[in-house]
């Protein structure tokens, strides 16, 4: 697999919206998330509006994941889920499971967003921390 500056574990609307970002600022990422598509829980929320917008935000994950598919040069993998990490400073190689093949995915912190690390946990692991800049 190809080499990427940055990882994004979990496809939902955190992950999702980092990833735009990351786009629209030429730096390479690979996306992956556990289930089969991208947005997660909030993928499930419906637009309650009859004849105007109320401003729920329903819709805004149906926009973001259709962004995403429509840019270039992502790296987008689902049915994915990392099974391991090793590594320390700038290089990191992470072991990958999707279904019965296991691969391994190499990154490297860019320079850019050395010392940085965003989080956006899958929901099984998020305990108010997704989104967190450390």
């Amino acid at each position: 697999m190809a080499e990427s500056d940055v990882l994004i574990i979990g496809g939902g609307i955190s992950g999702v919206t980092v990833a735009l970002e990351l786009s629209r600022s030429g730096i390479p990422f690979t996306l992956i998330e556990a289930e089969s598509s991208l947005g997660g829980l909030s993928a499930s929320f419906s637009c309650k509006a009859s004849e105007s917008c109320h401003k729920c935000f329903a819709c805004v994950v149906d926009k973001r994941v259709s962004e995403i598919h429509q840019r270039e040069g992502i790296s987008i993998l689902t049915r994915t889920e990392v099974i391991g990490v090793k590594g320390n400073g700038r290089k990191h190689q992470v072991t990958l499971n999707r279904g019965t093949e296991k691969s391994i995915l190499r990154f490297r912190l860019s320079s850019s967003l050395q010392g940085s690390i965003l989080l956006t946990l899958p929901k099984k692991w998020n305990t108010g921390t997704a989104g967190t800049r450390m």
